[in-house]
């Protein structure tokens, strides 16, 4: 069995298993339409040094199914779900949202041993909430309430904030698109010590003494005075997701586990065409005619943002990355990315045009697009397009190609786990992308989703 020392943390099988738009028309604009999420199959796995949570205070190695549902049902109902840890039974559960009252009917809030009331950070006072036995909701209610989910197609350009085609805002509460919190900790709980630097490093934080005082502004560690400098020896890790196949490190007496590669896995639909379309095929646009046939899959329209919610707060437009992976066994019949007003914006006789860049992100060459224009025949979609101009809307599709040191190229850093740390609280979006040019009427296959995160040492 082979062995690499590598730190992986699984997230299993997310099994959408109705991810269906099967309406005569495309089912943004209908409003009964029938996209829905009718089951998950996913299980977070912690990797050998992580654990994982639904509510950052209940750790363990292993998340199961049950523990997403709890997580994503809080996200698509908060005001009616709340997650609590109940100390007697080790278990997190999803709670009815009810607020305690005093005596003479007043609502409790949190107060401090004055008896003053604590406020949050947007200095509002804390809820005190009933979490007797009775108010926990049930896994068949849960699931229940999930069923209501309904995938309609959404746009973003950060990861975080999602709109619909027309620019109307979504949320995770309206059932638009699914969200979900896993924080992720280090096993340690030991911060180190302040030692001299042995080594250098590019992304770490150095200190000016073994009591860790902080650098002053502009002050600047480089490979010839670093040694001169203190970095923090606890464990630390940048994690990434995984897209090879790998091995975690092997417990005491235990083989390694394999990890398999993230994947996206979808059936084909075939769809006929009720109007004339434009395409890229094989890198060349193409007129497809009324009558025609294509093959298109679900998971070439999805998108999935991880968003790294401390690096955000403190960095706003910072702390996401969006993935657009595409269909892990036929995603070379992807038709394409984003419809977007490259076109209007840079003609051929630009020298900074880009025909490359115009088939794939171009509105006039993207097949959902061209496809309702013609199929209405209007062009109503138009006031909605995303406007970039040279710069592309940045979306990860490789998780596998390596420069010639060995380093990934698409594989971007999620976030940062050190010892002795708070878990860090990363949210998990996943869409339907309307823009997509595979986001069309008709599709009926379910999507089958594995991810797996991979670890790397920094000091």
């Amino acid at each position: 069995m082979k062995f690499l020392r590598k730190t992986v943390i699984g997230i299993g099988t997310i099994a959408m298993t109705a991810v269906c738009l099967t309406s005569t028309t495309y089912a943004w604009f209908k409003i009964n339409s029938e996209a829905k999420v009718d089951g998950f199959e996913l299980q977070v796995t912690g990797g050998n040094g992580f654990m994982v949570s639904i509510d950052g205070v209940n750790y363990a190695n292993d998340l199961t199914k049950e523990d997403i549902y709890k997580a994503m049902v809080v996200k698509y109902s908060p005001d009616r779900y709340i997650l609590h840890f109940d100390e007697e039974d080790s278990v997190t559960y999803v709670y009815q949202k009810i607020q305690k009252s005093n005596s003479d009917g007043t609502l409790m809030y949190e107060t401090d041993t004055e008896g003053n009331q604590i406020l949050d950070s947007d200095n509002n006072p804390i809820p005190v909430y009933d979490y007797s036995k009775e108010n926990i909701v049930s896994d068949k209610e849960i699931a229940t309430a999930l069923k209501q989910i309904e995938l309609l197609p959404v746009t973003s350009k950060d990861g975080v904030y999602l709109t619909d085609l027309y620019n109307s805002k979504a949320s995770a509460s309206s059932g638009r698109y699914v969200e979900f919190t896993v924080y992720f900790k280090t096993v340690s709980d030991t911060k180190g010590k302040f030692v001299k630097a042995t080594t250098y490093y590019t992304d770490t934080t150095y200190y000016k003494d073994e009591i860790g005082t902080a650098l002053d502004a502009g002050e600047e560690v480089t490979k010839d005075n670093y040694k001169n400098y203190y970095i923090n020896d606890g464990y630390t890790y940048d994690i990434y997701l995984n897209g090879d196949e790998t091995y975690s490190d092997a417990h005491s007496g235990q083989e390694a586990v394999k990890i398999s590669p993230t994947k996206l896995v979808s059936k084909s639909t075939d769809v006929t065409l009720s109007a004339a379309m434009r395409a890229v095929l094989n890198g060349a646009p193409e007129t497809l005619e009324k009558g025609d046939s294509i093959t298109v899959y679900t998971a070439n329209a999805l998108r999935l943002s991880i968003t790294d919610e401390e690096k955000l707060a403190a960095n706003p437009g910072e702390g996401t990355n969006i993935y657009e992976l595409n269909d892990y066994v036929n995603g070379d019949k992807d038709l394409g990315s984003y419809a977007t007003n490259y076109s209007d914006l840079y003609d051929s006789s630009s020298t900074e045009y880009s025909s490359d860049l115009d088939y794939k992100y171009g509105y006039k060459n993207n097949a959902m697009y061209t496809y309702y224009s013609n199929l209405k025949e209007s062009d109503s979609l138009h006031s909605g397009l995303m406007t970039y101009g040279l710069d592309v809307p940045t979306t990860i599709q490789d998780l596998t190609s390596k420069d010639a040191d060995g380093n990934y190229l698409y594989n971007k850093k999620i976030t940062t786990l050190s010892s002795g740390e708070d878990g860090k609280q990363l949210t998990f979006r996943i869409w339907l992308e309307g823009w997509d040019a595979d986001c069309f009427d008709g599709l009926t296959e379910s999507v089958s989703t594995s991810l797996s995160f991979s670890s790397k040492r920094i000091y």
